[in-house]
């Protein structure tokens, strides 16, 4: 099912009504993907959710990137160089730019930002969808956006910092391990990503990497390699990054629990 929703100059909020609706009827998943937020009214609506799994992603040139209670939260993007001279980049910094929402397996997207300009001043749109394959979509990308939020990988605007090329795409430029420490007893004692450029390392970008997930089982273009290294073994696993996420609440329950032991 698809609706169109409107937000027009006024007091009416016809896009804030029945996203709230939704939010309040939520119970797996809010994943949020938001370039500008600063509406404090829906910030108190998404704080009553009862969803199992709260997520944000802000953009890095927001300035109110407004905290929510029981949500957890990242930020994305790149500082902009207007003092950059790179004439052939036109990209001197990059923004997450984004309006999404995904609610269980429906997906709001739009122009419309978290703001009370948006709700109140100008004139946007948003379309809501109930479809899981399309939310499957979109959850995809919001976990590919969470985890390279985290990784501390540096573009410069478009350009790669390792290798200094234009990116066509993150996810085949980059590759991104996981690497778990385990002791003799099976017990997970660390872990830490590490994160290498494919044209740096292979000459060329791509390069002959698994792609399908040994999790889901489904083909996959942004693949998390899992290093297991233990005294015994070492284990190498390919996941995709919703299956990666699952996996490593496992790994962060096992290492919390040795750590409590000690």
């Amino acid at each position: 099912m698809i609706k169109a929703f409107f937000s027009r100059p006024g007091s009416k909020k016809e896009i804030q009504e029945s996203l709230s609706k939704d939010i309040k009827d939520a119970d797996e998943r809010i994943l949020i993907a938001m370039g500008y937020f600063s509406d404090k009214e829906m910030k108190k609506i998404l704080q009553n959710s009862n969803a199992t799994d709260k997520r944000i992603i802000h953009n890095y040139n927001d300035t109110a990137k407004l905290k929510i209670k029981n949500f957890e939260s990242t930020i994305l993007g790149k500082e902009w160089d207007r003092k950059s001279n790179l004439k052939e980049n036109i990209c001197k910094g990059s923004s997450m730019h984004h309006k999404f929402i995904v609610i269980d397996d429906i997906v709001w997207m739009g122009s419309y930002n978290f703001t009370s300009a948006a709700q109140e001043c100008n004139w946007e749109s948003m379309i809501r969808i109930e479809s899981k394959e399309l939310s499957m979509q979109f959850r995809s990308e919001f976990e590919y956006m969470w985890l390279f939020s985290n990784l501390n990988v540096s573009l410069n605007g478009n350009s790669c910092k390792f290798c200094g090329d234009i990116v066509q795409n993150p996810s085949n430029h980059y590759r991104i391990e996981f690497k778990v420490e385990i002791n003799e007893q099976e017990e997970v004692t660390g872990y830490f990503f590490l994160v290498s450029c494919n044209v740096f390392n292979n000459g060329k970008e791509g390069g002959e990497f698994p792609n399908w997930c040994n999790l889901c089982n489904n083909e996959t273009e942004e693949s998390i390699f899992v290093v297991e290294k233990g005294p015994k073994s070492i284990g190498y696993t390919v996941f995709c990054n919703n299956c990666f996420r699952i996996k490593l609440l496992s790994y962060k329950e096992q290492l919390l629990k040795y750590k409590n032991g000690k």
